[in-house]
């Protein structure tokens, strides 16, 4: 008995390594098997156009089991590809953006497996349809160059279409967004889902109905209304702060006037939504630091109908003393602002109870060593990440004698040991003056994206006035230009659009809705 069970247990300690092998095998064989399974596979699909966009394709369909998809699309001049979207059940709906109207694409799905392996529908074909008139007729002349970003949005605000449009770096309208219930977008910035929140604009000016967040789809997601029913006194700048927090300019009168004036004086605050809780807050009023008595003349004593606010009664007699035009807050909390009424930008400290410093117009904590390198009627000041103050200065009112009124991109570098500025960059051309509007922008790659808003015709002699707005030759073309740090033209724009006086901003990003350009190959797929 006891040799038969030594001879079963040497036997079985014999097979263990066999069966150990035989076992891994099977798995090695069995993962395989796995790794070599059918992919998802695209049973049908269609696209059709919105129909509320004419520029926005809905492409649906089924697949054999749950993936995730995307869309590849073409046409003779880009392929692009949309983002990655997860399938709900075996169904899948995907949104494609970034197209050119009255344009034949064909168009192929793919499935992404969870190791990353793809597997490609057949390919297929859509049409988008035709622009609303006025972006048809709408010219977007490139003279040379490309952009960095292959996405310039920008606002349309004319009888026919007040919205926002976006055009490709081949100068292609290739989205557009036309408000609702009046909506008049003017200044729009962007959450990091791609949504986009705008100032809803009112009667052509620079007033508000409030503030609206729209998907790239055109779909409502919030709103906030303004104090007014109509003629709100929010304005010119909206920030997204992170995604749940606005922060955008508005405005207060204080109706005792001040030393020797009498009259009303309009000045301007910054408020932050915060989207989360509903809870819409007033920081920072203007009239807490500075005099109405510290102006410029004749821009602070301007009343309507000059480009102002004057209350939710609109009264004539109200001064519109700061006009603010941009405020920027950055992660430790300062805000960078522009008045363009007191030739000034200001710089407020995070806690909000003090000024860390005024730069220019009356009451300026710094000197300009050359006189040259002052500024005039600015526009959109950013701190850049050298200290340095990056602004549009639109020369409004220049004194002769510092050149007269021209219009330029200005860097300065501001010494507060020494509180001096002085100028170490800029971008102008002869004969160059936009009285109003505009924009400053610098790249990452050190490039600088701007607008110059207006361009008077000959005949205004220089001077912007209501006879020569409503002359109906009135003002264009817009310039769009990108120049590098050496002052080297990147990309050139004239933009013009009949009926529309001026141009506020340009915004230039990446995608509409993470798409991307991709080489015009297919995606690889077995």
């Amino acid at each position: 008995m006891m040799a038969t069970k030594y001879k079963i247990t040497k036997t079985y300690n014999i097979l263990i390594p066999i069966i150990i092998v035989i076992f891994s095998l099977m798995c090695v064989v069995f993962l395989s098997c796995g790794l070599n399974a059918p992919l998802p596979q695209v049973l049908n699909s269609s696209a059709s156009l919105s129909k509320d966009n004419s520029l926005i394709v809905l492409v649906n369909g089924e697949l054999d089991k749950p993936s995730h998809v995307f869309v590849e699309y073409w046409n003779d001049q880009k392929r692009l590809r949309s983002r990655i979207v997860e399938s709900n059940e075996n169904q899948f709906e995907i949104t494609l953006f970034n197209l050119k109207a009255e344009t034949s694409y064909e168009y192929q799905v793919f499935t992404v497996s969870e190791d990353e392996q793809l597997h490609a529908g057949p390919v297929s074909i859509f049409e988008t349809g035709e622009l609303p008139k006025v972006l048809k007729d709408a010219n977007f002349n490139i003279i040379s160059g490309k952009p960095s970003k292959a996405i310039t949005f920008l606002e349309f605000r004319v009888s026919d279409f007040m919205g926002l449009a976006a055009y490709d770096q081949f100068g292609d309208v290739v989205w557009y967004y036309e408000g609702i219930n009046g909506d008049q977008p003017y200044v729009m910035d962007r959450k990091s889902n791609g949504n986009i929140v705008y100032i809803a604009g009112d009667h052509s000016g620079t007033t508000a109905t409030g503030l609206v967040e729209i998907t790239p789809s055109g779909e409502e997601i919030s709103r906030l209304n303004d104090i007014c029913t109509e003629f709100g006194p929010m304005h010119h700048e909206i920030q997204v702060v992170n995604d749940n927090e606005i922060l955008y300019m508005s405005r207060i009168i204080d109706y005792d006037g001040y030393d020797g004036n009498e009259a009303p004086q309009e000045g301007d605050t910054i408020g932050i939504w915060n989207q989360k809780t509903g809870e819409n807050t007033i920081i920072w009023d203007i009239f807490d630091f500075i005099d109405a008595s510290e102006r410029t003349i004749p821009d602070s004593n301007a009343t309507l109908p000059a480009v102002m606010w004057g209350g939710c009664d609109r009264n004539n007699k109200v001064q519109d003393w700061s006009h603010g035009n941009s405020a920027k807050i950055y992660n430790n909390g300062d805000i960078l602002a522009t008045f363009k009424h007191l030739d000034q930008v200001i710089f407020i400290d995070k806690d909000r109870e003090k000024l860390k410093w005024r730069l220019g117009g009356p009451g300026s904590d710094f000197t300009f060593p050359n006189k040259f390198d002052q500024f005039y009627d600015p526009h959109d000041a950013t701190l850049l990440e050298n200290g340095n103050i990056l602004l549009l200065d639109n020369g409004n009112g220049r004194p002769f004698e510092e050149g007269g009124p021209y219009s330029r991109i200005i860097e300065l570098a501001i010494d507060t040991t020494t509180m001096t500025a002085k100028k170490v960059w800029e971008y102008t051309r002869p004969s160059l003056f936009a009285p109003c509007c505009g924009s400053s922008i610098r790249l990452n790659n050190g490039n600088t994206v701007m607008l110059f808003g207006m361009k008077l015709p000959d005949s205004a002699g220089g001077i912007l006035s209501p006879d020569v707005i409503r002359s109906g030759n009135c003002c264009g073309p817009f310039y769009i230009f990108e120049v590098d740090n050496q002052g080297n033209m990147v990309w050139e724009v004239e933009h013009s659009v009949k009926g529309q006086v001026a141009q506020y901003r340009v915004f230039p990003d990446d995608h509409i809705m993470g798409e991307i350009i991709v080489p015009n190959v297919k995606a690889s797929a077995e």
